[in-house]
């Protein structure tokens, strides 16, 4: 949900409730990189602070995971993942780049092909 009385410049918080994990990201520069925000469970959902937004900063929601950007965390995004991580293709947007990051440490490793692939056998859940 929007902060009660709109999006304001400065700070906002703001709530999201999504069955699936997702994520939010911040860009201040137009969509070139995003930063992730710290997600702080909620009574209805996952609440998020972004700072210093002005009316140019975008906010953006994605599943984690998701990296081929169909909605649902199959095989085919761990499949993908593991083409990024080896470098045989790349990530088409800094937004998917986040969106490969399943553990959320910053960078793309092994790690987070395993820990995807364990989430599509539902033998784990990803972290928002």
């Amino acid at each position: 949900t929007a902060p009660e009385g709109g999006w304001v410049e400065g700070d906002n918080t703001f709530t999201v409730a999504c069955e699936k994990a997702c994520f939010v990201a911040v860009s201040y520069d137009g969509g070139q990189t995003y930063t992730r925000l710290t997600a702080t469970a909620a009574s209805e959902g996952y609440s998020f602070t972004a700072t210093n937004m002005t009316a140019d900063t975008i906010l953006s929601i994605g599943y984690v995971g998701d990296v081929n950007g169909d909605g649902t965390v199959s095989n085919s995004d761990a499949t993908r993942l593991a083409a990024i991580f080896s470098n045989k293709t790349s990530a088409s947007n800094a937004l998917m780049a986040l969106t490969c990051d399943v553990n959320n440490d910053t960078e793309l490793t092994n790690s987070d092909i395993t820990t995807l692939r364990a989430a599509y056998a539902g033998k784990r859940k990803l972290n928002w």
